[in-house]
């Protein structure tokens, strides 16, 4: 296309038109009437866009010369902040991430490092290459669980040195436990044997994981309501319903008990069924389901028996013909 006075008078792209017709309003000084006629706009939807493009300039001007010229800049990009990349990387190589995986992660965040560079502040930060460990540098500990019996973990204990920390930290890199990559224990403890230290880790995590499940399954992150009452009933009532799930979950036979709430729900209680209710008993039939066996076993103990809470009536439950 060659730049002519049609380039001018009639504009290919909506922002160039835009800025053509504001011109003819603006500096030649003609009639909104006229502007709208030429540029192909209503006189309403003229007027509309003259009210909006002053408004933008009152809020941000740079923002609206940006929308008309926007400038290239000349030379390299800028860098990023030095001690924000670090921080990444110290942060991804804390999920024992290796060197690879870590730059693919910052290649997708648009941070422009290599290899090497990743290599370099991960070793002065203090993180060594555990994969290149030699074997004797590694040991094994038995760490025992409450049943008693335990599992024999591959470990790496040392000591090392973070940037900006002010001291000496203990490392200890699991392996053996089930997971491809290692685990990684950082702590300022070095009373503590190594076996202790994975225990008592360990039942962080398990805590961890269940705040986690509950957050999940209970939505404790989402508050019902903006007063604080409705908030702590909310809460109250849902570590509740998690508490009676856990005590259910201790009567089913098997490995049921291990179960989170979201399994138990889904297995044992997202069901549905028919109740009879006559002077003397209630009767609950279940529909057939596959773990309908084990809800009928954890409540034998209590069916057949006149119940208070039912009035004297006793409790029967079977599973229905129909499914």
């Amino acid at each position: 296309m060659a730049l002519d006075k049609d380039f001018f008078v009639t504009p290919y792209s909506s922002s160039h038109r835009q800025y053509e017709a504001l011109r003819a309003y603006y500096v030649e000084g003609l009639p909104a009437s006229v502007v709208a006629e030429r540029f192909g706009y209503s006189y309403a939807g003229f007027r509309v866009m003259l009210h909006k493009i002053n408004k933008k300039i009152k809020s941000d001007t740079e923002e609206f010369e940006q929308y008309f010229f926007n400038q290239k800049r000349v030379g390299r990009k800028p860098k990023q902040e030095k001690n924000q990349t670090d921080e990444l990387i110290i942060q991804l190589r804390k999920k024992y991430l290796s060197v690879p995986d870590i730059k693919a992660i910052l290649d997708t965040l648009e941070y422009s490092v290599c290899e090497t560079y990743i290599y370099k502040v991960l070793k002065s930060n203090g993180f060594a290459e555990l994969n290149q460990l030699p074997l004797s540098d590694w040991h094994q500990v038995r760490v025992h669980d409450s049943t008693g019996k335990g599992r024999v973990l591959s470990v790496n204990d040392q000591r090392i040195n973070l940037r900006d920390y002010g001291g000496e930290l203990r490392q200890v890199a699991i392996t053996g436990h089930g997971r491809i990559k290692p685990a990684l224990i950082l702590t300022n403890d070095f009373e503590l044997t190594c076996s202790e230290v994975i225990r008592k880790y360990a039942r962080r995590w398990l805590v961890e994981k269940d705040i986690s499940q509950q957050i999940e399954f209970f939505h404790f992150n989402r508050i019902s309501s903006s007063m604080v009452i409705k908030v702590d009933f909310d809460l109250t009532m849902s570590i509740l319903a998690n508490n009676l799930l856990r005590l259910f979950a201790t009567d089913l036979p098997g490995g049921y008990s291990r179960l989170n709430a979201e399994s138990l729900y889904t297995k044992f209680l997202q069901n549905s069924g028919r109740v009879k209710i006559s002077n003397s008993q209630i009767e609950i039939m279940l529909h057939l389901k596959r773990n309908l066996p084990a809800i009928l076993s954890a409540t034998q103990k209590f069916q057949e028996k006149p119940n208070r809470i039912f009035y004297g009536r006793r409790l029967i439950m079977s599973g229905d013909s129909r499914s």
